[in-house]
């Protein structure tokens, strides 16, 4: 399966300790070869639209966007897409030290 985005709901205001901070984004074929693709650490995500980076993008109300393509190696400027069958998720770590965290559906 081809992968462009991934999009998760987080909002400080509302969840504030159980705010996403760091996440890993893996992809594989299965569990047993899952590598790292991404790591993307947010700011006190709180829906308003801004651009905080090339693969970050906050839209309203809440929704963080994570860009999963990558520019092609050979020059040609063409973008690649991610293709695995696995995606896991990982949240590294939550604001203000937090130790449970929420995102919504």
């Amino acid at each position: 399966m081809r992968i462009k985005e991934l999009k998760l709901c987080c909002d400080f205001k509302r969840d504030e300790s159980y705010t996403p901070n760091k996440i890993s984004i893996r992809a594989g074929t299965g569990f047993h070869d899952l590598r790292e693709v991404q790591v993307v650490e947010l700011d006190e995500p709180d829906g308003s639209f801004a651009q905080v980076s090339p693969v970050l993008i906050f839209l309203s109300p809440g929704w963080v966007v994570i860009d999963l393509t990558t520019k092609a190696s050979d020059g040609t400027g063409n973008v690649k897409i991610l293709r695995a069958h696995v995606v896991q998720i990982a949240i590294l770590s939550s604001h203000q030290n937090g130790r449970d965290t929420h995102v919504r559906q």
